[in-house]
Protein backbone atom coordinates (compact mmCIF):
# COMPACT_ATOMS: atom_id res chain seq x y z
CA UNK A 1 0.00 0.00 0.00
CA UNK A 2 2.54 2.68 1.12
CA UNK A 3 4.40 2.10 -2.25
CA UNK A 4 0.78 2.80 -4.30
CA UNK A 5 0.95 6.10 -1.96
CA UNK A 6 4.56 6.97 -2.82
CA UNK A 7 3.74 6.72 -6.62
CA UNK A 8 1.34 8.46 -6.34
CA UNK A 9 2.59 10.89 -4.63
CA UNK A 10 5.67 10.97 -7.20
CA UNK A 11 4.03 10.72 -10.27
CA UNK A 12 0.35 12.80 -9.86
CA UNK A 13 0.88 14.94 -6.40
CA UNK A 14 3.89 17.01 -7.30
CA UNK A 15 3.84 17.77 -11.22
CA UNK A 16 0.07 18.46 -10.70
CA UNK A 17 1.16 21.03 -7.94
CA UNK A 18 3.43 23.08 -10.29
CA UNK A 19 0.35 22.54 -13.43
CA UNK A 20 -2.58 23.63 -10.84
CA UNK A 21 -0.22 27.24 -9.44
CA UNK A 22 0.88 28.28 -12.95
CA UNK A 23 -2.53 27.36 -14.46
CA UNK A 24 -4.98 28.95 -11.82
CA UNK A 25 -2.94 31.91 -11.75
CA UNK A 26 -3.39 32.47 -15.54
CA UNK A 27 -7.17 31.62 -15.02
CA UNK A 28 -8.02 34.02 -12.15
CA UNK A 29 -5.70 37.04 -12.60
CA UNK A 30 -5.29 36.33 -16.66
CA UNK A 31 -1.59 37.30 -16.29
CA UNK A 32 -0.25 38.09 -20.20
CA UNK A 33 3.27 38.44 -18.88
CA UNK A 34 5.30 35.19 -19.29
CA UNK A 35 7.39 35.61 -16.01
CA UNK A 36 4.60 36.51 -13.77
CA UNK A 37 3.16 33.67 -14.47
CA UNK A 38 5.40 31.16 -15.02
CA UNK A 39 7.85 31.94 -11.68
CA UNK A 40 5.15 30.37 -9.59
CA UNK A 41 5.01 27.38 -11.22
CA UNK A 42 9.11 27.38 -11.40
CA UNK A 43 9.81 27.64 -7.41
CA UNK A 44 7.13 25.08 -6.90
CA UNK A 45 8.93 22.77 -9.15
CA UNK A 46 11.72 23.69 -6.33
CA UNK A 47 9.89 23.58 -3.45
CA UNK A 48 9.13 19.78 -4.34
CA UNK A 49 12.76 18.72 -3.99
CA UNK A 50 12.63 18.65 0.24
CA UNK A 51 9.62 15.75 -0.39
CA UNK A 52 11.49 13.90 -3.22
CA UNK A 53 14.21 13.80 -0.83
CA UNK A 54 11.66 12.12 2.05
CA UNK A 55 10.51 10.13 -0.73
CA UNK A 56 13.89 8.80 -1.31
CA UNK A 57 13.08 7.94 -5.40
CA UNK A 58 14.68 10.14 -7.87
CA UNK A 59 11.82 9.64 -10.43
CA UNK A 60 9.96 12.58 -8.91
CA UNK A 61 12.19 14.90 -9.82
CA UNK A 62 12.51 13.22 -13.35
CA UNK A 63 9.29 13.24 -13.71
CA UNK A 64 8.48 16.70 -12.52
CA UNK A 65 10.74 18.48 -14.58
CA UNK A 66 9.74 16.69 -17.57
CA UNK A 67 5.94 17.67 -17.39
CA UNK A 68 6.98 20.97 -15.80
CA UNK A 69 8.92 21.67 -19.39
CA UNK A 70 6.24 20.74 -20.98
CA UNK A 71 3.74 22.78 -19.59
CA UNK A 72 5.79 25.79 -20.48
CA UNK A 73 6.23 24.08 -24.25
CA UNK A 74 2.24 23.90 -24.29
CA UNK A 75 1.64 27.61 -23.38
CA UNK A 76 4.05 29.07 -25.58
CA UNK A 77 3.09 27.39 -28.55
CA UNK A 78 -0.42 28.22 -27.49
CA UNK A 79 -1.31 24.62 -28.10
CA UNK A 80 -4.60 24.73 -26.19
CA UNK A 81 -7.08 26.69 -25.82
CA UNK A 82 -7.31 29.49 -22.50
CA UNK A 83 -9.80 29.19 -19.89
CA UNK A 84 -10.98 25.84 -18.02
CA UNK A 85 -11.16 23.76 -20.66
CA UNK A 86 -7.61 24.11 -22.00
CA UNK A 87 -6.51 24.24 -18.05
CA UNK A 88 -7.70 20.72 -17.49
CA UNK A 89 -6.09 19.55 -21.04
CA UNK A 90 -3.23 21.35 -20.21
CA UNK A 91 -2.89 18.72 -16.80
CA UNK A 92 -3.88 15.67 -19.08
CA UNK A 93 -2.04 16.54 -22.01
CA UNK A 94 1.20 17.22 -19.89
CA UNK A 95 1.13 14.13 -17.36
CA UNK A 96 0.35 12.24 -20.44
CA UNK A 97 3.55 13.12 -21.89
CA UNK A 98 5.47 13.32 -18.82
CA UNK A 99 4.93 9.63 -18.14
CA UNK A 100 5.37 8.37 -22.14
CA UNK A 101 8.51 10.54 -21.63
CA UNK A 102 9.82 8.63 -18.85
CA UNK A 103 8.99 5.36 -19.95
CA UNK A 104 9.90 5.72 -23.58
CA UNK A 105 12.80 7.46 -23.78
CA UNK A 106 15.00 5.66 -21.03
CA UNK A 107 14.59 7.95 -18.01
CA UNK A 108 12.56 4.95 -16.39
CA UNK A 109 16.90 3.19 -16.05
CA UNK A 110 17.69 6.05 -13.92
CA UNK A 111 15.04 5.44 -11.61
CA UNK A 112 15.48 2.91 -8.38
CA UNK A 113 13.35 0.04 -7.35
CA UNK A 114 13.01 -0.96 -3.70
CA UNK A 115 15.25 -3.80 -4.29
CA UNK A 116 17.93 -1.79 -6.21
CA UNK A 117 18.17 0.20 -3.08
CA UNK A 118 18.33 -2.44 -0.75
CA UNK A 119 20.98 -3.72 -2.97
CA UNK A 120 22.89 -0.37 -2.93
CA UNK A 121 22.95 -0.49 0.76
CA UNK A 122 23.80 -3.97 0.95
CA UNK A 123 26.60 -3.06 -1.31
CA UNK A 124 27.77 -0.12 0.96
CA UNK A 125 27.99 -1.92 4.14
CA UNK A 126 30.28 -4.98 1.92
CA UNK A 127 32.45 -1.80 0.94
CA UNK A 128 32.74 -0.76 4.46
CA UNK A 129 33.33 -4.32 5.47
CA UNK A 130 36.45 -4.41 3.00
CA UNK A 131 37.97 -1.66 5.15
CA UNK A 132 37.89 -3.74 7.95
CA UNK A 133 34.25 -1.49 9.77
CA UNK A 134 33.24 -4.07 12.04
CA UNK A 135 30.27 -6.62 11.09
CA UNK A 136 29.55 -4.29 7.82
CA UNK A 137 29.69 -8.23 6.19
CA UNK A 138 27.21 -9.77 8.21
CA UNK A 139 25.09 -6.73 7.78
CA UNK A 140 25.49 -6.82 3.54
CA UNK A 141 25.10 -10.27 4.15
CA UNK A 142 21.44 -9.55 5.88
CA UNK A 143 20.10 -7.63 3.25
CA UNK A 144 21.29 -9.64 0.44
CA UNK A 145 20.13 -12.80 0.80
CA UNK A 146 16.78 -12.36 1.57
CA UNK A 147 16.93 -10.30 -1.99
CA UNK A 148 18.63 -13.46 -3.61
CA UNK A 149 16.03 -15.48 -2.57
CA UNK A 150 13.35 -13.40 -4.25
CA UNK A 151 15.27 -14.22 -7.77
CA UNK A 152 17.16 -10.62 -7.36
CA UNK A 153 20.13 -11.39 -9.71
CA UNK A 154 22.47 -8.89 -8.51
CA UNK A 155 22.14 -10.54 -4.89
CA UNK A 156 22.61 -13.98 -6.33
CA UNK A 157 25.35 -12.90 -8.18
CA UNK A 158 27.14 -11.21 -5.18
CA UNK A 159 26.36 -14.23 -2.54
CA UNK A 160 28.05 -16.12 -5.27
CA UNK A 161 31.06 -14.41 -5.18
CA UNK A 162 31.43 -14.52 -1.74
CA UNK A 163 31.13 -18.79 -1.34
CA UNK A 164 33.63 -18.80 -4.49
CA UNK A 165 35.84 -15.98 -2.72
CA UNK A 166 35.94 -17.36 1.11
CA UNK A 167 37.60 -14.20 2.21
CA UNK A 168 34.14 -13.27 3.71
CA UNK A 169 32.14 -16.29 4.70
CA UNK A 170 32.94 -19.81 4.40
CA UNK A 171 34.13 -21.17 0.95
CA UNK A 172 31.74 -23.38 -1.02
CA UNK A 173 32.03 -24.05 -4.90
CA UNK A 174 29.01 -25.75 -4.77
CA UNK A 175 26.99 -23.29 -3.32
CA UNK A 176 28.74 -20.73 -5.40
CA UNK A 177 27.96 -22.52 -8.47
CA UNK A 178 24.27 -22.62 -7.39
CA UNK A 179 23.99 -18.68 -6.84
CA UNK A 180 25.84 -18.03 -10.20
CA UNK A 181 23.54 -20.49 -12.05
CA UNK A 182 20.89 -18.27 -10.49
CA UNK A 183 21.88 -14.96 -11.74
CA UNK A 184 23.45 -16.22 -14.99
CA UNK A 185 20.00 -17.49 -16.22
CA UNK A 186 18.62 -14.43 -15.65
CA UNK A 187 21.04 -12.70 -17.73
CA UNK A 188 23.50 -10.75 -15.52
CA UNK A 189 26.81 -11.06 -17.24
CA UNK A 190 29.22 -11.34 -14.99
CA UNK A 191 27.41 -14.39 -13.22
CA UNK A 192 27.22 -15.64 -17.20
CA UNK A 193 30.84 -15.22 -16.86
CA UNK A 194 31.74 -16.82 -13.68
CA UNK A 195 29.42 -19.64 -14.41
CA UNK A 196 31.72 -20.53 -16.99
CA UNK A 197 34.67 -20.18 -15.55
CA UNK A 198 32.76 -23.39 -12.61
CA UNK A 199 32.77 -25.21 -15.66
CA UNK A 200 36.18 -24.66 -17.33
CA UNK A 201 38.34 -25.35 -13.30
CA UNK A 202 35.23 -27.73 -12.09
CA UNK A 203 34.79 -25.72 -9.12
CA UNK A 204 32.21 -26.81 -7.95
CA UNK A 205 30.81 -29.11 -10.77
CA UNK A 206 31.79 -31.63 -13.16
CA UNK A 207 34.17 -30.15 -15.37
CA UNK A 208 33.29 -29.68 -19.35
CA UNK A 209 35.08 -27.07 -21.00
CA UNK A 210 32.28 -27.14 -23.80
CA UNK A 211 29.80 -25.89 -21.14
CA UNK A 212 32.13 -23.47 -20.46
CA UNK A 213 32.30 -22.04 -24.01
CA UNK A 214 28.86 -22.20 -24.26
CA UNK A 215 28.58 -19.67 -21.89
CA UNK A 216 31.72 -17.53 -22.48
CA UNK A 217 30.01 -16.98 -25.71
CA UNK A 218 26.37 -15.92 -24.35
CA UNK A 219 28.63 -13.35 -22.60
CA UNK A 220 30.21 -12.36 -25.83
CA UNK A 221 27.30 -12.44 -28.02
CA UNK A 222 25.28 -10.05 -25.42
CA UNK A 223 28.11 -8.14 -24.87
CA UNK A 224 27.95 -7.00 -28.22
CA UNK A 225 24.11 -6.55 -27.98
CA UNK A 226 23.80 -4.95 -25.08
CA UNK A 227 27.35 -3.45 -24.69
CA UNK A 228 26.16 -0.02 -23.11
CA UNK A 229 24.28 -1.67 -20.23
CA UNK A 230 26.33 -4.41 -20.25
CA UNK A 231 29.72 -3.59 -20.88
CA UNK A 232 30.77 -7.40 -19.41
CA UNK A 233 34.52 -8.24 -20.98
CA UNK A 234 35.54 -11.15 -19.25
CA UNK A 235 33.45 -13.04 -21.42
CA UNK A 236 35.49 -12.28 -24.28
CA UNK A 237 38.43 -12.81 -22.41
CA UNK A 238 37.78 -15.97 -21.13
CA UNK A 239 36.24 -17.04 -24.90
CA UNK A 240 39.69 -16.08 -26.22
CA UNK A 241 41.03 -18.46 -23.78
CA UNK A 242 39.20 -21.16 -24.73
CA UNK A 243 40.37 -21.08 -28.57
CA UNK A 244 43.84 -20.45 -27.32
CA UNK A 245 44.11 -23.98 -25.60
CA UNK A 246 41.61 -25.43 -27.21
CA UNK A 247 39.43 -26.02 -24.61
CA UNK A 248 35.55 -27.54 -25.67
CA UNK A 249 36.48 -25.99 -29.06
CA UNK A 250 39.06 -26.88 -31.62
CA UNK A 251 42.65 -24.77 -31.20
CA UNK A 252 42.24 -21.87 -33.33
CA UNK A 253 45.14 -19.07 -32.50
CA UNK A 254 43.71 -16.93 -34.86
CA UNK A 255 40.09 -17.25 -33.15
CA UNK A 256 41.57 -16.28 -29.55
CA UNK A 257 43.26 -13.36 -30.72
CA UNK A 258 40.40 -11.48 -32.33
CA UNK A 259 38.58 -11.95 -29.02
CA UNK A 260 41.51 -10.76 -27.37
CA UNK A 261 41.90 -8.08 -29.72
CA UNK A 262 38.01 -7.23 -28.87
CA UNK A 263 38.27 -7.52 -25.23
CA UNK A 264 41.95 -5.36 -25.20
CA UNK A 265 40.40 -3.08 -27.08
CA UNK A 266 37.65 -2.13 -24.53
CA UNK A 267 40.21 -2.16 -21.84
CA UNK A 268 40.17 -5.11 -19.92
CA UNK A 269 43.98 -5.42 -18.69
CA UNK A 270 43.68 -9.46 -18.34
CA UNK A 271 43.21 -9.67 -22.41
CA UNK A 272 45.79 -7.06 -23.15
CA UNK A 273 48.40 -9.46 -21.30
CA UNK A 274 46.56 -12.20 -23.37
CA UNK A 275 47.27 -10.74 -26.17
CA UNK A 276 50.69 -9.24 -25.80
CA UNK A 277 51.66 -12.81 -25.29
CA UNK A 278 50.31 -14.09 -29.01
CA UNK A 279 52.52 -11.25 -30.56
CA UNK A 280 55.10 -12.62 -28.12
CA UNK A 281 54.76 -15.99 -29.24
CA UNK A 282 54.01 -15.53 -32.40
CA UNK A 283 50.24 -17.14 -32.08
CA UNK A 284 47.92 -16.64 -34.76
CA UNK A 285 49.94 -13.59 -35.70
CA UNK A 286 53.87 -12.56 -36.90
CA UNK A 287 55.99 -12.43 -33.93
CA UNK A 288 56.42 -9.27 -33.45
CA UNK A 289 58.03 -7.88 -29.69
CA UNK A 290 57.38 -4.16 -30.17
CA UNK A 291 53.75 -5.01 -30.06
CA UNK A 292 53.88 -7.40 -27.79
CA UNK A 293 55.82 -4.69 -25.43
CA UNK A 294 52.81 -2.13 -25.96
CA UNK A 295 49.84 -4.58 -25.08
CA UNK A 296 52.05 -5.88 -22.03
CA UNK A 297 52.91 -1.89 -21.17
CA UNK A 298 49.00 -0.83 -21.01
CA UNK A 299 47.95 -3.95 -18.49
CA UNK A 300 51.00 -3.65 -16.54
CA UNK A 301 50.44 0.66 -16.04
CA UNK A 302 46.60 -0.28 -15.14
CA UNK A 303 48.82 -2.77 -12.53
CA UNK A 304 47.56 -6.24 -14.21
CA UNK A 305 50.51 -8.62 -12.28
CA UNK A 306 51.41 -10.35 -15.06
CA UNK A 307 51.75 -8.01 -17.62
CA UNK A 308 54.24 -6.41 -15.18
CA UNK A 309 56.07 -9.38 -14.80
CA UNK A 310 56.05 -9.71 -18.65
CA UNK A 311 57.08 -6.35 -18.79
CA UNK A 312 60.00 -6.57 -17.01
CA UNK A 313 60.99 -9.94 -18.49
CA UNK A 314 61.01 -7.74 -22.22
CA UNK A 315 63.45 -5.12 -20.29
CA UNK A 316 65.66 -7.89 -18.73
CA UNK A 317 65.66 -9.30 -22.66
CA UNK A 318 65.83 -5.68 -24.59
CA UNK A 319 62.99 -7.72 -26.79
CA UNK A 320 60.66 -5.04 -28.31
CA UNK A 321 62.30 -2.39 -25.98
CA UNK A 322 65.79 -1.38 -25.15
CA UNK A 323 67.39 -3.35 -23.15
CA UNK A 324 67.07 -1.72 -19.67
CA UNK A 325 67.72 -3.74 -16.15
CA UNK A 326 66.55 -0.80 -14.08
CA UNK A 327 63.13 -0.79 -15.86
CA UNK A 328 63.01 -4.97 -15.63
CA UNK A 329 63.32 -4.41 -11.71
CA UNK A 330 61.03 -1.96 -11.67
CA UNK A 331 58.45 -3.50 -12.95
CA UNK A 332 59.52 -7.38 -11.37
CA UNK A 333 59.53 -5.60 -8.46
CA UNK A 334 55.71 -4.34 -9.08
CA UNK A 335 54.86 -7.52 -9.37
CA UNK A 336 56.02 -9.02 -6.69
CA UNK A 337 54.22 -6.46 -4.20
CA UNK A 338 51.58 -7.92 -5.74
CA UNK A 339 52.75 -11.43 -4.42
CA UNK A 340 53.54 -12.96 -7.89
CA UNK A 341 55.21 -16.01 -7.52
CA UNK A 342 56.90 -15.92 -11.34
CA UNK A 343 58.34 -12.51 -10.38
CA UNK A 344 59.54 -12.97 -7.38
CA UNK A 345 61.97 -16.05 -9.04
CA UNK A 346 62.76 -13.19 -11.88
CA UNK A 347 63.60 -10.90 -9.19
CA UNK A 348 66.13 -13.53 -7.80
CA UNK A 349 67.50 -14.68 -10.99
CA UNK A 350 68.49 -10.68 -11.27
CA UNK A 351 70.31 -10.69 -8.16
CA UNK A 352 72.44 -13.93 -9.02
CA UNK A 353 73.52 -12.64 -12.05
CA UNK A 354 74.14 -9.50 -10.63
CA UNK A 355 72.16 -7.82 -13.39
CA UNK A 356 71.00 -3.75 -12.56
CA UNK A 357 71.97 -4.49 -9.31
CA UNK A 358 74.82 -5.85 -7.04
CA UNK A 359 75.56 -9.73 -7.25
CA UNK A 360 73.98 -11.19 -4.10
CA UNK A 361 73.35 -14.83 -3.77
CA UNK A 362 72.22 -14.52 -0.53
CA UNK A 363 69.24 -12.38 -1.33
CA UNK A 364 68.76 -14.56 -4.48
CA UNK A 365 68.87 -17.58 -2.50
CA UNK A 366 65.55 -16.05 -0.19
CA UNK A 367 63.85 -14.76 -2.79
CA UNK A 368 63.54 -18.26 -4.76
CA UNK A 369 63.28 -20.28 -1.11
CA UNK A 370 60.16 -18.39 -0.33
CA UNK A 371 58.35 -19.24 -3.77
CA UNK A 372 59.95 -22.85 -4.24
CA UNK A 373 58.29 -23.79 -1.01
CA UNK A 374 54.95 -22.49 -2.59
CA UNK A 375 54.81 -24.63 -5.23
CA UNK A 376 56.80 -22.52 -8.01
CA UNK A 377 58.51 -24.89 -10.31
CA UNK A 378 60.77 -22.58 -11.86
CA UNK A 379 62.43 -21.24 -8.72
CA UNK A 380 62.06 -24.63 -7.41
CA UNK A 381 64.62 -25.48 -10.54
CA UNK A 382 66.55 -22.27 -9.55
CA UNK A 383 66.86 -22.70 -5.85
CA UNK A 384 68.02 -26.72 -7.05
CA UNK A 385 70.75 -24.94 -8.87
CA UNK A 386 72.06 -22.74 -6.20
CA UNK A 387 72.12 -25.71 -4.10
CA UNK A 388 74.19 -27.74 -6.70
CA UNK A 389 76.52 -24.80 -7.39
CA UNK A 390 76.70 -24.04 -3.63
CA UNK A 391 75.58 -20.46 -4.25
CA UNK A 392 74.96 -18.77 -1.14
CA UNK A 393 74.48 -21.96 0.55
CA UNK A 394 76.50 -24.86 1.36
CA UNK A 395 76.62 -27.25 -1.70
CA UNK A 396 74.47 -30.24 -1.36
CA UNK A 397 73.82 -32.67 -4.30
CA UNK A 398 71.17 -34.73 -2.52
CA UNK A 399 69.21 -31.35 -1.94
CA UNK A 400 69.78 -29.66 -5.40
CA UNK A 401 68.84 -33.19 -7.12
CA UNK A 402 65.56 -32.64 -4.72
CA UNK A 403 64.50 -29.62 -5.76
CA UNK A 404 65.06 -29.87 -9.27
CA UNK A 405 63.05 -33.39 -9.50
CA UNK A 406 60.13 -30.91 -7.76
CA UNK A 407 60.59 -28.63 -10.81
CA UNK A 408 60.73 -31.03 -13.22
CA UNK A 409 57.64 -33.16 -11.95
CA UNK A 410 55.90 -30.01 -12.38
CA UNK A 411 56.93 -30.11 -16.06
CA UNK A 412 59.49 -27.35 -16.09
CA UNK A 413 61.55 -28.08 -18.74
CA UNK A 414 64.94 -26.53 -17.09
CA UNK A 415 64.06 -28.64 -14.46
CA UNK A 416 63.70 -31.43 -16.32
CA UNK A 417 67.34 -31.24 -17.94
CA UNK A 418 69.03 -30.04 -14.82
CA UNK A 419 67.42 -33.66 -13.26
CA UNK A 420 68.94 -35.30 -15.81
CA UNK A 421 72.10 -34.09 -15.72
CA UNK A 422 72.65 -34.49 -11.81
CA UNK A 423 71.30 -38.04 -13.06
CA UNK A 424 74.24 -38.51 -15.34
CA UNK A 425 76.93 -36.77 -13.55
CA UNK A 426 76.54 -37.06 -9.84
CA UNK A 427 74.65 -40.70 -9.86
CA UNK A 428 75.72 -41.98 -12.78
CA UNK A 429 72.28 -42.57 -13.60
CA UNK A 430 71.70 -43.03 -17.17
CA UNK A 431 68.69 -44.74 -17.57
CA UNK A 432 67.15 -41.78 -15.18
CA UNK A 433 69.28 -39.06 -17.19
CA UNK A 434 68.12 -40.01 -20.62
CA UNK A 435 64.58 -40.34 -18.97
CA UNK A 436 64.78 -36.91 -18.62
CA UNK A 437 66.94 -35.65 -21.43
CA UNK A 438 64.06 -37.57 -23.62
CA UNK A 439 61.34 -34.90 -21.98
CA UNK A 440 63.16 -32.40 -21.81
CA UNK A 441 63.62 -32.59 -25.96
CA UNK A 442 59.95 -33.65 -26.27
CA UNK A 443 58.64 -30.29 -24.27
CA UNK A 444 61.23 -28.60 -26.85
CA UNK A 445 64.40 -27.69 -24.87
CA UNK A 446 67.05 -27.88 -27.38
CA UNK A 447 70.21 -28.58 -25.17
CA UNK A 448 68.70 -31.98 -24.11
CA UNK A 449 68.46 -33.03 -27.93
CA UNK A 450 71.96 -32.12 -28.05
CA UNK A 451 73.03 -34.28 -24.93
CA UNK A 452 71.22 -37.44 -26.46
CA UNK A 453 73.34 -38.71 -28.74
CA UNK A 454 76.20 -37.93 -26.39
CA UNK A 455 74.97 -40.35 -23.46
CA UNK A 456 73.80 -43.26 -26.37
CA UNK A 457 77.02 -43.99 -26.78
CA UNK A 458 77.78 -44.75 -23.27
CA UNK A 459 74.21 -46.91 -23.01
CA UNK A 460 73.47 -50.55 -24.38
CA UNK A 461 70.88 -50.38 -26.90
CA UNK A 462 68.38 -52.27 -24.38
CA UNK A 463 68.90 -49.54 -22.00
CA UNK A 464 68.06 -46.70 -24.19
CA UNK A 465 64.64 -48.42 -24.66
CA UNK A 466 63.96 -49.33 -20.89
CA UNK A 467 64.60 -45.21 -20.47
CA UNK A 468 62.23 -44.44 -23.66
CA UNK A 469 59.44 -46.63 -22.40
CA UNK A 470 59.54 -45.17 -18.70
CA UNK A 471 60.28 -41.23 -20.68
CA UNK A 472 56.66 -41.96 -22.59
CA UNK A 473 55.03 -43.42 -19.18
CA UNK A 474 56.24 -40.21 -17.22
CA UNK A 475 54.66 -38.05 -19.99
CA UNK A 476 51.99 -39.90 -20.06
CA UNK A 477 51.30 -39.67 -15.91
CA UNK A 478 51.74 -35.67 -16.29
CA UNK A 479 55.06 -36.44 -14.68
CA UNK A 480 53.86 -39.00 -11.86
CA UNK A 481 55.07 -42.59 -12.76
CA UNK A 482 57.38 -44.17 -14.74
CA UNK A 483 58.87 -47.13 -13.04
Amino acid sequence: MDRVVKKLFIFILIPLGSFLSANFLRVKFFLNNFFLRWTPCFLLCFAGFPFVILAYDNSAILVNVVATALTWIFDLLQLLPSGAVGFLLNIAATAAGALIVYYMTGLKRYVKTKKEKQFDEGMDFYEKGKEGKGKAYSKALEIWRPLAEKGYAAAQFQLGYMCFDGSVIYKNDKEAFEWYKKAAKQGHAQAQNNFGYMYQHKLGVEQDYIVARDWYEKVARDWYKKASEQGNVDGLNNLGYMYEHGLGVEQDYAEALKWYKKAADQGDTAAQDNLGYMYHEGLGVEQDFTEASKWYRQAAEQGEVFAQNNLGFMYQQGLGVEQNYAEALKWYKKAVEQEYAAAQNNLGSMYQHGLGVEQDYTVARDLYEEVAEQGDAAAQNNRGYMYYEGLGVEQDYTVARDWCEKSAEQGDVRGQFNLAYMYQHEQGNNIHAYMWFSIAKTNGFKEAEEQLPILAKEMPAEDIKRAEEMARRCIGSNYKEYE
